[in-house]
């Protein structure tokens, strides 16, 4: 069914006609707004009626005898009667009293006598929905043209200054259902519908929850800016709730503040900005100094030694971070094909986060959207967030690797020196994105969505910054989560200080024992996920959904997928073969060419297939899985699919025959970019949210235009990781080296462990 039928193309075109009469804004003021559309739809049945009886017109009536009453009077159906929202607003008699008021009741003057800026501010604004049947709910009108709008209007009393309006561009969410619904069918739930059925079971969700909510509108609505978000809601609600009244449908209308934004509001730079803004200046001038100083240096036969202060200075080198960045040092067959793991991860996180992107634009084609999740194939990226645990899986070997190489060599294990370092590396690089989003991020565009995206975002920043660099960010206010994909940050730290004291008893214990340990942990990390998922009744796994506009404001994501404790299975998963891989270093021992190839295709591919697949189920409606079926599944795919990726790197290191893959899999360009990961973990979702922020029309949706929107957003996320590389984190890194070898050559007693301790985190990040 075309939603374009249910306000026929003449109803717009004689609108304007009547508006240019200039009677009939001044009527309509005076009759309440049903009426006056019912009046003004009557008389377009009578036109049509008329070009009948004249002769040759191929013009039907309207919606034919289904609409005609017993005697041939035309009665329109409710669709056909919705009033026209800027008119419908600005003759609301429940609008306040007022300055908002006396400008409303200006501009429909203004309009009636075609005044240039009040068209432009009816122009501006959405008359009617569009494709609401198909999905499309989201209605932007024309962004600019509002937000630009200033006039200055002389006064009707002599003397007085000229009255400035501005326009405000506000977002009026719409909730519709009738008043006596019919009851919900017990047939299979369905995205297909019998057109010879009413609309409403199309619009309807009926607990499907594949479906985008057809019952919720955004509809753009133009005011002037002495109007506030409030005054506008209600100048609506009560009118609208009538005519639905009425129509026998009930309306519910309401008005985020941050989504009605004027130009006027626009927020000052503040001193905090501006001193973030000084910040990073002097910080590219040390980049820019220090390169210079470098590269004389080269040139110098006798260099001059400066000292710590010229350390510190070099520390800022782009040439010697470039260098450190562009080093490709390939030396293990197993641990080698890390860095591909990691780049190829990053790029379907990416994919993945801008994908979803599409649930929170508009979209003229959400039905195309609805239907992907019919296609069994479609869960290998419907159930893509099950990469994060790949993540976590291999900072696990990492971690458990280098810390036994430690160990065995050795050294003293000083844990506390071991997080704070860790802290040190990952922090600056983060309180500067965060930075970046609170102070610096809402100054650089506007749009429909910015005050509400991006400002929600910055608030967020603002806030809550201190639990994300306390790292604890996953347990407190997770629903005004900074960056929503930090939650990772959170849990792979806390992860990390666990593993340290692990790893430790595991050395500790005679393999015998210390094998079964690590296994402990898992399967205890199995059984925290199997009961939470089974007591509390949730799902066992996110679900991405298309009517989800904000992934904070979903309670599986907040209170389950973000937390640490129900990540341990996949991360100590990761430990576990840290552990395999380094007590095979000294054995002779390989596994066959036939084993090998084998192992590889079942626990690689199949393994990681199959632990993706069997979710599918839960996103089809019409299964109904059992408790403890979902329990068990919450509990094993995470780590069953940090197994398929762990054990590309065991086989790799205890295989033979796997030379191609190894070969693919550690080309000369994967490393670089590979150390460029974590920065582009951070960055990454900045320009998403900008593009939601500041889309001006509905998009189409398809996996083509997905795919093109992803290949800019890898080549801007990894360009903008390398400037800060090259300009926060390689020198912050190299400033903690310049310290701790300080600190060392002065305390010989402990010249090698804070050095090691350097190294092995600089490995396992």
């Amino acid at each position: 069914m075309n939603c374009r039928a249910f306000i026929p193309l003449p109803v717009a075109i004689l609108f304007l006609c009547l508006c240019a009469s200039g009677d009939f804004i001044e009527d309509y003021c005076k009759r309440n707004a049903s009426g006056c559309v019912d009046q003004l739809v009557a008389k377009i049945a009578e036109g049509f009626d008329d070009d009948n009886q004249s002769g040759g017109s191929a013009i039907p009536r309207i919606m034919g005898s289904v609409v005609s009453g017993a005697n041939g009077e035309f009665h329109a159906p409710w669709f056909l009667s919705l009033p026209l929202l800027p008119v419908l607003f600005a003759s609301s008699p429940t609008l306040p009293e007022g300055e908002c008021k006396r400008h409303s009741l200006r501009y429909l003057r203004e309009l009636r006598n075609g005044t240039l800026w009040a068209s432009r501010m009816f122009d501006s604004s959405v008359k009617y929905p569009e494709g609401i049947i198909a999905g499309h709910t989201r209605h932007y009108g024309n962004f600019d043209e509002c937000y630009e709008l200033s006039a200055k209007i002389p006064r009707q009393d002599a003397g007085s200054e000229p009255d400035e309006i501005n326009g405000r561009y506000c977002l009026v969410k719409i909730h519709y259902k009738k008043t006596n619904p019919s009851p919900s069918r017990t047939a299979p739930f369905t995205l297909n519908f019998d057109p010879n059925e009413s609309a409403w079971e199309a619009v309807k969700e009926k607990g499907d929850f594949r479906r985008v909510r057809r019952y919720n509108l955004e509809l753009a609505l133009c005011v002037p800016s002495s109007c506030s978000a409030g005054d506008v809601e209600k100048a609506l609600t009560e009118p609208l709730r009538r005519i639905g009244e009425e129509k026998q449908v009930v309306v519910h209308t309401s008005i985020k503040g941050n989504t009605c934004q004027s130009k006027i509001d626009v927020p000052q730079f503040s001193t905090s900005a501006k001193v973030y803004c000084y910040i990073i200046l002097t910080l590219v001038a040390l980049v820019c100094m220090s390169t210079w100083y470098d590269n004389a240096m080269t040139h110098e036969k006798d260099p001059y030694d400066g000292g710590f202060a010229a350390d510190l200075l070099l520390c800022f080198s782009a040439r010697r971070n470039i260098k450190s960045i562009m080093e490709v040092s390939y030396s293990h067959p197993g641990l080698d094909s890390i860095h591909f793991i990691r780049f190829f991860f990053m790029c379907a996180a990416m994919f993945g986060h801008r994908y979803m992107q599409y649930y929170a634009n508009p979209m003229v084609n959400p039905e195309y959207l609805e239907h992907t999740y019919t296609v069994p194939s479609s869960i290998l990226l419907y159930n893509g967030p099950i990469i994060v645990d790949g993540f976590f899986a291999v900072g696990g070997l990492l971690v458990a690797y280098y810390l036994l190489k430690e160990l065995d060599n050795g050294r003293k294990i000083n844990f506390s020196a071991y997080v704070l370092i860790r802290y040190i590396r990952l922090t600056p690089s983060y309180v500067a994105i965060i930075g970046f989003i609170a102070l610096i991020l809402p100054h650089l565009s506007t749009g429909p969505y910015w005050s509400h995206k991006i400002g929600l975002e910055s608030e967020a920043c603002a806030a809550n910054w201190w639990t994300n660099i306390l790292y604890i960010n996953n347990y407190v206010n997770t629903e005004k989560m900074c960056m929503f994909q930090s939650w990772y940050v959170a849990v792979d730290y806390h992860l990390y200080i666990i593993a340290l004291f692990a790893v430790y008893f595991f050395w500790k214990l005679p393999r015998r024992l210390g094998y079964p340990f690590l296994v402990a942990i898992i399967v205890a990390g199995c059984v925290i996920s199997f009961g939470i998922t089974y007591i509390y009744s949730i799902q066992p796994m996110w679900l991405g959904l298309p009517f989800m506009h904000e992934v904070r404001e979903d309670p599986y994501f907040t209170d389950h997928y973000v937390r640490t404790h129900e990540r341990i299975a996949a991360y100590f998963v990761g430990v576990l073969a840290g552990a395999i891989i380094y007590d095979h270093r000294r054995s002779p021992w390989k596994l066959s060419q036939p084993w090998s190839s084998t192992l590889f295709m079942l626990l690689v591919l199949v393994l990681g297939v199959t632990s993706q697949n069997l979710g599918h189920k839960y996103y089809d409606p019409n299964v109904n899985v059992s408790a403890i079926e979902s329990a068990l599944y919450s509990s094993f795919h995470r780590p069953a699919f940090a197994i398929s990726v762990v054990a590309v790197v065991v086989l790799l290191t205890v295989g033979e025959g796997l030379e191609v893959y190894h070969s693919f899999l550690k080309g000369r360009w994967v490393q670089p970019v590979a150390k460029l990961t974590y920065g582009a973990y951070l960055i990454h979702n900045i320009n998403q949210s900008y593009d939601v922020g500041v889309i001006r029309q509905a998009r189409t949706f398809s996996f083509h235009n997905v795919f093109w929107d992803f290949v800019p957003d890898v080549v801007l996320t990894f360009s903008l990781s390398l400037m800060v590389a090259l300009i926060i984190e390689g020198p912050f890194r190299k400033i903690e080296k310049v310290f701790i070898n300080k600190r060392s050559s002065k305390e010989h007693s402990i010249s090698k462990d804070p050095a090691s301790i350097v190294a092995t985190e600089k490995k396992i990040t």
